[in-house]
């Protein structure tokens, strides 16, 4: 099964290859998964340009995890695929329970306070292993991390495209005055 290149919201991110690990071809990912392991069970993942990779587990800390890749045998090879992102078909993945999302859903919503006022959109989620930060990009052009967390995100509403994000004002309003 290849996946085409062009954006395809049918795909989910579930890592990115961030180093090389040892001299036989094994590689550390960054997982975007609740389970490290997780991205390591199925046949095949994908990279943007419909690339199949055989991801075999080693072992896992945090957010990492060390894989071996099916045809990947020295660190060189290993080396050039570093920054691939891994995607997998969203319909292979399990279903998720309510309040639960995929980072893929977010991105791009557009981010209003407590009374509506649009403040921006989300450019990324980040999770350095303290937890889900959501970058936001300013409306004037600046961005912002939060932690994504009920109580300064309470609502993220998909189907109709935004989130509230409930912080004090001073936080967005030093990024207006430059």
């Amino acid at each position: 099964m290849a996946v085409p290149k062009e954006k395809n919201n049918s795909l989910v991110c579930l890592g990115e290859i961030v180093s090389a690990h040892g001299i036989k071809g094994a590689v550390n990912i960054k997982t975007y998964t609740e389970n490290p392991k997780f991205i390591c069970n199925f046949d095949s993942v994908y990279d943007s340009d419909g690339v199949s990779y055989n991801l075999k587990f080693i072992s896992a800390k945090s957010a990492y995890i060390i894989a071996s890749i099916e045809g990947v045998s020295d660190r060189n090879a290993a080396e050039e695929l570093i920054g691939k992102k891994l995607f997998l078909e969203r319909n292979a993945l399990p279903e998720i329970s309510d309040g639960e999302f995929y980072y893929e859903d977010l991105i791009g919503l557009e981010v209003r306070s407590r009374d509506g006022k649009s403040l921006g959109s989300v450019h990324y989620m980040h999770n350095f292993g303290a937890g889900d930060i959501i970058e936001i990009n300013l409306s004037n052009g600046k961005s912002e991390m939060i932690l994504f967390n009920d109580d300064n995100v309470p609502e993220v509403n998909i189907p109709d495209g935004y989130i509230i994000v409930d912080m004090p004002d001073f936080i967005f309003a030093a990024k207006d005055k430059g």
